[in-house]
């Protein structure tokens, strides 16, 4: 049997089946973040059991990110077909998905073997996979009632994986739980919210077909568009006043607010404008990419400025979190960019030191120019002058 399954096996038909490109540089680089944030936050020293600790998690991570677009991916066969949506696991055989999903909940369960937890631990996951069933089971498929999907998806995608993130690292620092932090189950809730409105906003057309009945389709997308944008703003105060007020506790904080609030500055036009009138178009991912990309390697820079060994995250957060796109930005652009910029500046250091040689000689009355050499070949002619 175990054979028959194995021959079924292949590794990119099970990353396509639990539709990793929707969240292996989204939802996963995010909570990457939060990790090493809670390594920060909590001064954790570069050690085996540190590492074991952040690489299990983020193992039970992909096993729940993976379980979740599975089962939603399982129960919505029939919906996608009547929409004509292409649906992952359609085409692939019963043996397979069997397979398939026992490698998933070895994923998501193991770890827990040796990740610190307790009764909340275990109230956390089994709130999870709850919320994973209930909304895309046939009854009471809670995906299909517009009041309560967003929220329910919000939940299970945001703030349940940044509760039991957080509640995880407070047992392994043997740290009590600091009221601080609901902040940032406010930001988790604002980010979760106003991209599953947003995705719920593009995916409105199959959904009319599926005879789904969404918050923008029953509200309308201006009203869509409006709850969206104050999810923004206030995921941005949230954001911000979090980390200033751990700034005054700990200064190394003000790099990263720093560099967020510069970033927002940059992109203000993105960030205020970001959502158009076009419908499907609209888009927020401006504000995502700090979440997902430059917040997790802040928290990197400031973990190695405390203890410098910390930077051995950066070249596997780069390999495996950091979008293609942005890598190839980064070897070939960024690394291009960096070169002229060299050369723009060594031609100018060039010309101002000549620059101060030139008029430091002419104080002495001598014009390099007139004479027709270099300072260096000057003096060489003096001296020689002056020994014979």
């Amino acid at each position: 049997m175990l054979y028959l399954l194995s021959k079924e096996f292949s590794l990119s038909s099970f990353f396509v089946s639990v539709r990793i490109s929707n969240w292996r540089f989204s939802f996963l680089p995010y909570i990457v973040g939060i990790c090493y944030l809670f390594l920060l936050l909590f001064e954790f020293e570069l050690s085996i059991s540190s590492l074991l600790n952040l690489f299990l998690f983020l193992l039970t991570s992909t096993g729940f990110a993976a379980l979740g677009y599975f089962i939603n991916e399982y129960f919505d066969r029939t919906s996608d077909a009547l929409a004509g949506k292409k649906n992952y696991l359609a085409d692939i055989s019963n043996p397979k998905q069997v397979l398939f999903l026992l490698i998933i909940l070895v994923l998501t369960f193991i770890p827990w073997l040796i990740l610190p937890s307790d009764k909340w631990s275990w109230i956390l996951i089994g709130l999870e996979i709850t919320l994973f069933l209930a909304y895309s089971l046939p009854f009471p498929r809670l995906k299909n009632v517009w009041l309560v999907s967003a929220g329910i998806d919000t939940a299970y995608a945001y703030i349940i994986p940044f509760l039991l993130a957080s509640h995880t690292f407070f047992l392994f620092a043997e740290k009590p739980v600091q009221p601080l932090f609901i902040l940032f189950v406010f930001i988790s809730f604002f980010i979760g919210y106003r991209n599953i409105l947003l995705h719920q906003v593009k995916d409105v057309s199959f959904d009319k077909k599926s005879g789904i009945t969404t918050f923008p389709h029953k509200t309308g997308h201006e009203h869509t568009k409006d709850i969206i944008q104050l999810c923004l703003l206030f995921e941005i105060i949230c954001y911000v006043s979090f980390f200033i007020i751990k700034s005054v506790d700990t200064s190394t904080f003000l790099l990263i607010i720093i560099s967020f609030l510069i970033y927002l500055l940059l992109g203000i036009n993105k960030f205020i404008f970001s959502l158009q009138k076009s419908g499907s178009t609209w888009d927020n991912s401006y504000i995502d990419q700090f979440h997902q990309i430059y917040f997790p390697v802040l928290c990197i820079i400031v973990l190695a400025i405390r203890d410098f060994d910390w930077i051995i995250l950066l070249p596997v957060h780069y390999y495996f979190f950091i979008p293609p796109h942005i890598r190839r930005f980064i070897k070939y652009d960024l690394l291009k960019r960096f070169k002229e910029i060299y050369i723009e500046f060594a031609i100018w250091i060039r010309w101002i030191i000549n620059h101060i040689i030139y008029l430091s000689f002419h104080l002495f009355g001598v014009d390099l120019n007139k004479e027709k050499v270099s300072a260096f070949q000057y003096i060489k002619k003096l001296l020689l002058s002056r020994l014979l």
